[in-house]
């Protein structure tokens, strides 16, 4: 995890730091968090591409070629997940509960890219041919669940900073998305 920096921590602008809330600690260094961003989603890109086998290499092997939408339903996902991710390593000025979300959109990308008949267990509880015939048209739907779910934890995530510039007076800034602000 990146070290928060003094110009963040003590109010001291820089060009890499631009305000989302009303005090200094609500600073997001937007340079670090686009390097991040993009790092965190090659990271996606290499970590579910080299077991799928989309990615040829000499540890997996592919039995059934990928089609477009297992393209689809790598790179889709790794758009949103690198920012995602990124919120997590950079200073950010709320918290808000998204991890559910970012798993189960990791875990459904990953069986939406997945070789059917290579999930040993798809193959293990309907055979091959129930893998082919049931699973494998499943799997676009598992890649735009994937898709849904962690852009609405980014969403959710982001969400944070047009909440926290339109507080009303009273209100308490940087409220969560997952919040709400109407009084009970």
């Amino acid at each position: 995890m990146w070290p928060v920096s003094d110009e963040v921590t003590h109010g001291n602008a820089t060009p890499d730091a631009a305000v989302i809330g009303d005090t200094a600690n609500e600073r997001v260094p937007w340079q670090r968090f686009s390097l991040l961003a993009v790092g965190m989603a090659a990271t996606y890109v290499v970590v579910i591409g080299v077991p799928t086998a989309i990615i040829p290499n000499p540890l997996f092997h592919r039995m059934i070629s990928a089609g477009a939408w297992n393209y689809m339903a790598w790179l889709l996902p790794a758009a949103l997940f690198g920012p995602l991710a990124a919120t997590f390593l950079v200073p950010w000025p709320q918290t808000c509960r998204v991890d559910r979300r970012l798993g189960a959109g990791g875990l459904a990308s990953f069986l939406a890219v997945g070789c059917p008949v290579c999930n040993k267990v798809v193959v293990l509880a309907v055979g091959v041919s129930g893998a082919l015939d049931y699973y494998r048209p499943l799997q676009p739907l598992l890649g735009g669940l994937s898709f849904a779910l962690l852009g609405v934890a980014l969403w959710t995530r982001c969400r944070t900073r047009p909440v926290a510039l339109r507080a009303r007076p009273g209100a308490p800034a940087g409220l969560c998305a997952d919040a709400d602000p109407r009084p009970r």
